[in-house]
């Protein structure tokens, strides 16, 4: 299974700590560098393959859809033969609460995507384990219990 995660705003809090918003902002990014590890604001993301997207125009087929929420940088799997879930873990080891997930397709253009060998480029798969058991089952675009 492909799973996609595009630019993220994530309200993220370590238990039991104060929510803040995850914006890839402080992240040094320069040409959509591809990369396996990236650690910032208290979460480490990890992937066989990924990129740090600073100039969505650098993107194939059309562009990277830009950021709405007026952030310089987030983080993209492009989907297809390149595909790897990105992980993420809270530094301190800790459990931590995913409040809001904030994501979408990777292209402007899912036809041209789709022709280039990227089928899953505008899917996106979230999934997780939660503390006492149990995992995240997507329904209608939400995160349910």
């Amino acid at each position: 299974m492909y799973r996609l995660l595009l630019w993220m705003v994530a309200v993220l809090m370590a238990v039991p700590a104060i929510a803040d918003p995850i914006t890839f902002d402080s992240v040094a990014s320069f040409g959509n560098p591809e990369i396996s590890s990236l650690t910032t604001e208290g979460f480490t993301f990890s992937s066989g393959h990924f990129h740090t997207v600073d100039t969505p125009g650098l993107c194939a087929f059309g562009g990277c859809v830009p950021n709405m929420d007026g952030s310089t940088v987030y983080i993209s799997e492009e989907a297809g033969s390149l595909a790897s879930p990105i992980t993420m873990f809270a530094t301190s080891g800790s459990p931590f609460l995913l409040n809001s997930f904030w994501g979408t397709k990777a292209f402007l253009d899912d036809a041209a995507a789709l022709a280039g060998g990227f089928p899953n480029a505008g899917t996106i798969h979230v999934t997780g384990i939660f503390d006492g058991g149990g995992g995240i089952v997507p329904r209608q675009g939400l995160l349910d219990r």
